[in-house]
């Protein structure tokens, strides 16, 4: 999730009508932040700030890019790069992909989440990258018809915006308990004799793993329990202790599915 946005209007605010704008905007979302950087004549240049989050917590965070989107798009200005930027404002309006018409949920793995990564508005094109997570059952193909679907529909007349996938999709992956009881439940009885807790089966965000390796599972390297999760945020970091630890959970469960 982008913590900074800048936007540079080729026009200056000498009457201050920006600035009050600014003002009326943060009023109505007093968590966004506005700067009014140094520009150069004939130039107003605006540093919108947000707060790092995971991709797939983006209500952990502040979207810097959605704020400049927001308030961009509401000044009223004329002509298609405005016209893509006010698109995009509506279409990232909220965390869980709603005006992009892909809001869906699971009981276990959670609802699907979107955050609008990169924001680029130039002189002579505009692009922005939506980080989209599909929650269990629903197929990426499918989710990107329904999204261009949604572009179209956020369009006004005479605004084209060509919808393609950046990158390799993957589906929500889950493992069911029920059906690998043996291989869970030595996860469970390793985490239980290393930490002294009881284990307590829980959906984890990201996909690093998954992509890499079919039907992957793994600990960490975080435990909510010892220390807040920092991935993806400022100052992250993990403990030495918590390695440490994992290292020994590891070696616990191989032993335990070695000996079956």
């Amino acid at each position: 999730m982008p913590p900074r946005c800048d936007a540079v209007l080729a026009f200056e605010d000498s009457s201050g009508v920006i600035q009050e704008a600014a003002r009326a905007f943060l009023a109505q979302r007093p968590e966004a932040q506005i700067e009014f950087a140094a520009a150069p004549p004939g130039q107003c240049h605006l540093v919108f700030r947000g707060k790092n989050a995971h991709g797939s917590q983006p209500w952990e965070g502040r979207n810097a890019a959605r704020d400049a989107a927001r308030f961009l798009a509401g000044l009223g200005l004329c002509g298609p790069r405005a016209d893509f930027v006010r698109a995009i404002a509506t279409l990232a309006e909220d965390d869980f992909g709603g005006p992009l018409g892909i809001a869906a949920t699971h009981e276990f793995i959670g609802p699907a989440t979107q955050n609008l990564g990169i924001l680029t508005v130039g002189q002579g094109a505009a692009r922005a990258v939506f980080n989209t997570r599909p929650t269990q059952g629903q197929k990426p193909g499918e989710l990107l018809e329904i999204i261009r679907r949604s572009a179209a529909e956020a369009a006004p007349r005479g605004l084209e915006i060509a919808v393609e996938m950046e990158a390799r999709p993957c589906e929500s992956l889950f493992v069911d308990p029920a059906r690998h009881s043996g291989f869970i439940g030595a996860l469970q009885s390793a985490y239980h004799a290393v930490t002294g807790r009881e284990p307590k089966l829980s959906a984890c965000t990201g996909t690093t793993f998954a992509k890499a390796f079919p039907r992957a599972v793994c600990f960490g390297p975080s435990d909510p329990a010892d220390e807040p999760l920092l991935a993806h945020q400022a100052d992250e970091r993990v403990l030495v202790s918590s390695a440490l630890r994992n290292v020994r959970i590891y070696g616990a469960a191989l032993a335990l599915l070695a000996a079956e």
